[in-house]
Formats: C-alpha cells, sequence, structure tokens
C-alpha cells in the first residue's frame, strides 16, 4: 500500500518520467498523467507504465471520476506551465506537496514551497528556502540559507553556495557554480557550466566563467 497516497501528473514528457519514478520511489501511488498529445499509454521515456487520463483541460473530471482524494504534481519543465498548472488544481482545491526522490539529502531545517521536485541526489542543506514550483534536479546542491524563487530550475549538477538568492521563473544551468551570496534576479539565466561570482541582473542571461553577460541574449525563465 502507498506511503504516501495518490497522485496525478501534469505532464508527460521527459521530465515528468523522472518525476514518476521518484515519486513511485517515493512511496506514491500515481494514478496515472494528464498531456495534450494524442497518444495514450505507457509514459515516454519511462520503465513505469502509465495510463494517459486525458489532456491538462480534463483535471477536474479525472479526479470526480477517480472518487478519492488525489494530489498533482506539475511535471514539466516549462516554469510558467508549472505556474499554470498549479494555478488550475489549487482553484479546484487539489494539493501539490513536493516530490523528493529517496536518494536527495534534505536538511530538516530547509522548507519546501508546493509542487516542489527534489531529484536524485540532490541536496538541499540548512536553512534553505525552496519556493512553489521550483525544480532541484538531479545532483544539485542548495547550500545553507539560500532562498530560491518560486518556479525556478536549478539544473543537473548546478551548485548554490550559502546565502545565495534565486528570483523567480529563474534558469541555473547544467554545471554551473553561483559564490555565497550572491542575488540573481527573476528570469535570468545562467548559462551551463558558468561561474557567477557577482549579482545577475533581471531576466539576462549570463555565460563563461567568469560569467558575464551575454551581448545578445535575455532570459525568459
Amino acid at each position: 500500500m502507498s506511503r504516501l497516497g495518490a497522485l496525478i501528473l501534469l505532464g508527460g514528457g521527459g521530465h515528468a518520467a523522472v518525476v514518476a519514478e521518484a515519486a513511485s520511489a517515493a512511496g506514491w501511488r500515481i494514478e496515472g498523467y494528464l498531456d495534450d498529445g494524442a497518444e495514450a499509454g505507457r509514459l515516454p521515456a519511462s520503465r513505469i507504465d502509465l495510463q494517459r487520463l486525458g489532456a491538462i483541460a480534463d483535471l477536474a473530471r479525472v479526479v470526480e471520476s477517480a472518487g478519492r482524494d488525489c494530489a498533482v504534481h506539475a511535471a514539466v519543465g516549462d516554469g510558467r506551465l508549472r505556474r499554470d498548472w498549479l494555478a488550475m488544481a489549487s482553484d479546484i482545491g487539489l494539493g501539490a506537496p513536493p516530490v523528493v526522490h529517496p536518494s536527495a539529502v534534505l536538511s530538516p531545517s530547509a522548507t519546501l514551497g508546493g509542487g516542489v521536485f527534489v531529484g536524485p541526489r540532490a541536496v538541499v542543506n540548512a536553512g534553505a528556502n525552496v519556493g512553489e514550483g521550483v525544480i532541484v534536479n538531479s545532483g544539485a546542491i542548495i547550500e545553507h540559507d539560500c532562498e530560491i524563487g518560486p518556479f525556478s530550475h536549478i539544473a543537473p549538477g548546478s551548485v548554490l553556495g550559502g546565502g545565495v538568492v534565486v528570483g523567480e521563473s529563474v534558469l541555473v544551468g547544467i554545471g554551473s557554480t553561483v559564490r555565497p551570496r550572491v542575488r540573481i534576479g527573476s528570469l535570468a539565466i545562467v548559462g551551463a557550466g558558468a561561474a557567477v561570482i557577482g549579482d545577475v541582473p533581471e531576466g539576462v542571461t549570463v555565460l563563461g566563467v567568469p560569467a558575464a553577460v551575454a551581448a545578445d541574449a535575455s532570459g525568459s525563465g
């Protein structure tokens, strides 16, 4: 019997497969997934055989027909979709608790908002505050006292030093590092492998070692 209850995934892509396997390992009973694609059947890329229950807009109908309480998780990489889908779920009274892979290390003094995903071997250390709908992806490290704004994505293998403040809908790219106490503005993008040693303004893309603002690019969250 599931330890954590029933979970419906919103989204049917690669990130949904990652979430499905993590949630199952953590003890959730996954009812199936909603996605706007036409194909039914097994969730792509996942070894877990999950049924497509309908389109995203069918959420209320699916929950009603299930006849029992369900939680949801917005299992998609696009932060704007995570925001919209979690708002839709909230509007019909559904909860979206965090999904944490059993191999992740989560400090008892850290806090996670609704709809957060913490992936395999990720670390969230003492006093860190991770906002609603954030992805802390595989192997990422969020050090002590960091503040991560809602709907941001801390990508695989990235490292945030102590006291880093990340705004809303930020992408911290794969394998990047951020020096302690740096502030990253909302809608910014930190490129893969970048080394951020100073504050990053809102809405820009920074690249390189040390990271600098890209001349012809801006963030989109």
